[in-house]
């Protein structure tokens, strides 16, 4: 083998080596680059997802609130009824000797 078949061998696996490390190199950017955007867009996803159900959970809430404070006030109602009812078929005098009354000061 001649020393310019030697050369021109050398060369050309120096320039295979070269261009294997280099498209292995960039495969490698690649992949890395794939994946921090697939990350980057998984999170905006789940951000923007998390805003677009918000409003529904606070709604929910807020209507759970309202009928917790709505049956409140129909049990309160309720029982105020009854203990007027009590007044009404146990008489006047029964409104002096109410415990209710006397913590309101009674009625004037």
């Amino acid at each position: 083998m001649t020393l310019l078949r030697q050369l021109i061998l050398v060369i050309v696996t120096l320039f295979t080596l070269l261009f294997a490390g280099t498209f292995a190199i960039s495969v490698n950017n690649t992949q890395r680059y794939l994946e921090d955007q697939l990350a980057t867009i998984a999170q905006d996803t789940a951000t923007s997802l998390g805003m677009t159900l918000s409003p529904h959970f606070v709604v929910n809430e807020m209507v759970i609130q309202r009928r917790t404070a709505q049956d409140g006030m129909m049990k309160m109602q309720h029982t105020m009824m009854a203990h007027m009812m009590e007044h009404m078929q146990a008489g006047k005098d029964s409104m002096a000797m109410c415990p209710m009354m006397k913590q309101m000061g009674g009625m004037k």
